[in-house]
């Protein structure tokens, strides 16, 4: 999905690929079809879990890609439009967007995965069963949690550009239900982490954080 969307940016002129340096945003320069390949050959040399925002490319939209973000955002709902169902509410005033809503969908995504006991079965303790099927890991969640962003150690951090303030408490209950177990564990398998008698605290925890972020216009993350 994420290359699809990578593609339709391309191919409809909407945005250009290249790096980021100290100096700014530089342009490959290349046609949308010779960067597109680009990318696709380069991520092919990364392991599968091991990608990193920012490895093999970065966008950087054009004028018409912008309008078409801004029509997009305009259509989708926003936190004031919600009821939250977050405990301790600590709203710092009215927001209505957050930065990073793509980096946003990643945290989204991660707390789901924790919440949803038959997900971790099916796709972290069973091989997989359908053809191309890439088996999920634990660790990739932790990576993302806790490593590549502070979403558990400090997501006030967060506030304004992944997450809303209200958010924030819901995140930290799920960091203090989780972090003792990485690190008590760290690289373990995910047998460990599962087996532990803590572990459906962590999954309470995450299914409360996954519904604030919900309620508050995160798109609901099939798993």
């Amino acid at each position: 999905m994420a290359l699809g969307a990578v593609a339709e940016l391309l191919f409809r002129g909407l945005a250009e690929a290249g790096d980021v340096t100290p100096e700014g945003f530089v342009p490959w320069g290349t046609s949308p079809a010779v960067s597109f390949e680009r990318i696709l050959s380069e991520l092919d040399r990364i392991p599968p879990g091991e990608e990193r925002p920012g490895d093999v490319f970065w966008l950087n939209l054009h004028a018409s890609g912008e309008e078409r973000g801004r029509t997009a955002r305009d259509g989708m709902p926003r936190a004031s439009d919600h009821v939250s169902s977050c405990p301790e509410r600590e709203v710092r005033g009215p927001m209505t967007s957050v930065e990073l809503p793509w980096l946003r969908y990643e945290i989204a995504s991660a707390v789901s995965q924790l919440a949803d006991t038959r997900y971790q079965k099916e796709r972290w303790l069973d091989p997989p069963v359908a053809p191309g099927q890439r088996r999920l890991e634990l660790q990739t969640v932790i990576r993302w949690l806790v490593e590549d962003t502070s979403a558990l150690e400090a997501p006030e951090e967060l506030a304004g550009a992944m997450l809303y303030p209200d958010e924030v408490p819901a995140l930290r209950a799920l960091g203090k239900a989780f972090l003792p177990l990485v690190l008590r564990y760290e690289d373990a398998s995910d047998h460990t982490y599962l087996a532990d008698p803590s572990w459906p605290e962590v999954v309470a925890a995450a299914a409360t954080a996954r519904d604030c972020l919900e309620a508050n216009g995160a798109p609901p993350v099939e798993v």
